[in-house]
């Protein structure tokens, strides 16, 4: 209830300080500074938002804040418990220490449900709802913003860290941040290259270069033959059928890097590229 007539409240001082904002733009004498004005609001913002909060004798555990009551520290060991904790928050226009908070928390669950959600605006996000670990950085500006726990039947421990966020902090990590990319990237990059990527090449048949080998399919015919890539470029290439192939037929191939050739079928002269034609002196 109190938090229905705590938004009624903050509509009414926020349009009363639109208006004066307004007709002070209007009859700007110098008297009233809009920043001025704009600051009160804030302030008057940040005081009223503390309500907002659970109070320190009705969380499970221990909060500590920090310079405000956005950043400080949470532990709790709860026991079957069912309740619903905000923790950390608050609704201001723009706070002096920084719009950026960083969270770093801890769960470790026994048994039941836990959420840790993050509501900003009207936004919800579920940080956490297990067993382990999450850092996220969250922007508060211009919004309101509230940390709560919610328990279901849960005992096990919870740990939160919100503090602002540091830039000597962002700048010891980017190193680390640069390296997974690049690594991430060049896995990317080796796995369409070697399991992806496909090319073609053509080659023309020479049964001299077959021979026949045993196996449990019915691929009895080996090739081993040179073939060229569009560009004229030569690689050797082998690969298994199941009958020999007309001499003289000119394939085209498709090659993969690590698998070698997965399919290939018989092309004309005309079809193919011209700078095969020349490797292969075909006219």
């Amino acid at each position: 209830m109190f938090g229905f007539f705590k938004l009624i409240l903050l509509a009414i001082v926020g349009i009363i300080v639109a208006g004066i904002v307004f007709f002070s733009s209007i009859f700007n004498s110098g008297t009233i500074s809009k920043d001025g004005i704009v600051n009160t609001y804030n302030h008057f913002l940040q005081d009223t938002s503390v309500n907002g909060l659970t109070r320190d004798s009705k969380l499970e555990g221990e909060r500590k804040f920090g310079i405000d009551e956005y950043v400080g520290t949470y532990k709790a060991n709860y026991n079957n418990k069912t309740k619903e904790e905000t923790v950390f928050g608050g609704t201001v226009l723009d706070r002096k220490n920084g719009n950026t908070i960083t969270l770093k928390i801890k769960v470790e669950k026994q048994s039941g449900s836990i959420e840790i959600i993050n509501n900003s605006g009207t936004k919800s996000e579920i940080l956490i709802n297990d067993t382990g670990e999450v850092e996220r950085a969250i922007d508060v500006k211009e919004k309101s913003y509230y940390l709560k726990v919610q328990v279901r039947d849960f005992t096990g421990n919870v740990e939160i860290v919100a503090e602002d966020f540091k830039m000597e902090d962002f700048k010891e990590k980017l190193p680390i941040i640069i390296a997974v990319i690049i690594m991430i990237a060049l896995m990317i990059g080796a796995y369409y290259f070697l399991v992806v990527h496909k090319d073609q090449y053509y080659t023309q048949i020479d049964n001299t270069k077959m021979k026949e080998v045993s196996g449990t399919d019915d691929m009895k015919y080996q090739y081993t033959l040179t073939a060229y890539n569009k560009n004229g470029k030569e690689k050797e290439v082998q690969f298994k059928t199941s009958r020999e192939l007309r001499e003289g037929a000119y394939l085209e191939l498709v090659v993969m890097q690590i698998r070698g050739v997965v399919n290939w079928r018989e092309v004309q002269t005309d079809d193919l590229p011209d700078e095969v034609k020349t490797a292969m002196n075909v006219e």
